[in-house]
């Protein structure tokens, strides 16, 4: 678990990282080269990734990067909903927002599974949550 923790953690910094550098950084200037069989210059794949990262807002990325981390982890969570499952994870930060220690999000957790999740999902939920959304806590997850 304190591996996938560290995955995301390092993704989110290497997005946020590419996404900044890519908007910060100015058009070429000089044109493509003309296609024989056509008026129109081709897409460049550099400027179509460029388009497509400016188009995510961090959070958004944020949130690519917890779904991909539980699904990988537990592929049957690929069938769950993007928001339910980004909801329990937030919900799981709001816990320890609120004081509540390791012990008790573990109990939390040992609680409400069986109802939509069995207890790995919920866990791997937990680990990639405190990773992507409130890292600030890592340290409480043990405890």
């Amino acid at each position: 678990m304190k591996k996938t923790i560290a995955l995301l953690g390092c993704a989110a910094v290497l997005m946020t990282g590419c996404a900044a550098q890519s908007a910060d950084s100015a058009p070429s200037s000089s044109p493509a080269p003309a296609s024989p069989s056509s008026s129109s210059p081709p897409a460049s794949p550099v400027s179509s990734t460029v388009a497509s990262a400016k188009s995510f807002s961090r959070q958004d990325q944020i949130n690519a990067i917890y779904l991909k981390g539980i699904r990988s982890d537990q592929p049957a969570l690929g069938v769950a909903a993007d928001a339910d499952l980004i909801s329990i994870g937030q919900g799981l930060c709001k816990l320890y927002e609120g004081g509540a220690k390791g012990t008790d999000v573990n109990h939390y957790i040992l609680t409400a599974a069986g109802w939509a999740y069995t207890v790995p999902q919920l866990v791997s939920m937990h680990g990639a949550a405190v990773g992507a959304f409130c890292p600030q806590y890592i340290d409480k997850m043990g405890l």
